[in-house]
This record gives C-alpha cells, sequence and structure tokens, in this order.
C-alpha cells in the first residue's frame, strides 16, 4: 500500500472517530439534561433522589474526564432511578 493510500484510509478513520466521539458526546449531554430535569421535578415534590444525585454526579464526573460512553450510561442510570424515585 502506498503511503498516499495509507494516509487517505488513516484520514478517514480518524474522521469516523472524531464523529463517533462527537455524537457520542452529544448524547451524554442530552442524557445529563434530562437526569438533571427529572432530578429537578423529583425534588419539587421531595422525592428521595440520593441514588440518582449519585449516579449523575459518576456521569458529570465522566464527562469533565472526556469518559462519554459512561457519561451515557451513567446519566441513562440516573433518569431511570430518578423515575423509580418520582
Amino acid at each position: 500500500m502506498s503511503g498516499y493510500l495509507r494516509d487517505n484510509a488513516l484520514r478517514k478513520h480518524l474522521d469516523e472517530k472524531v464523529k463517533e466521539t462527537a455524537r457520542t458526546r452529544q448524547a451524554a449531554e442530552d442524557g445529563l439534561r434530562a437526569a438533571q430535569d427529572m432530578l429537578d421535578q423529583a425534588r419539587r415534590v421531595d422525592t428521595n433522589v440520593a441514588e440518582a444525585e449519585r449516579a449523575l454526579a459518576e456521569a458529570s464526573a465522566a464527562m469533565v474526564a472526556k469518559d462519554y460512553k459512561v457519561a451515557v450510561d451513567k446519566s441513562a442510570e440516573a433518569l431511570e432511578r430518578g423515575r423509580r424515585s418520582y
């Protein structure tokens, strides 16, 4: 394989990784926002949301660490726990 073809394949691979990361990051941000909204609603009616808050804190920490896949999972967990509490 020539250098040009190899470079082109690498460039395409990197472009796909960037797009995938952007999609995952957006999903994590959306999940965090949805979970936070759910917890805010639950707090308004004095619901115990301690478990959901822990999962949301873990999701926020994962976002700071740029581990977007974990952030997506933890925000979904926070949302589910919030729904169960609410």
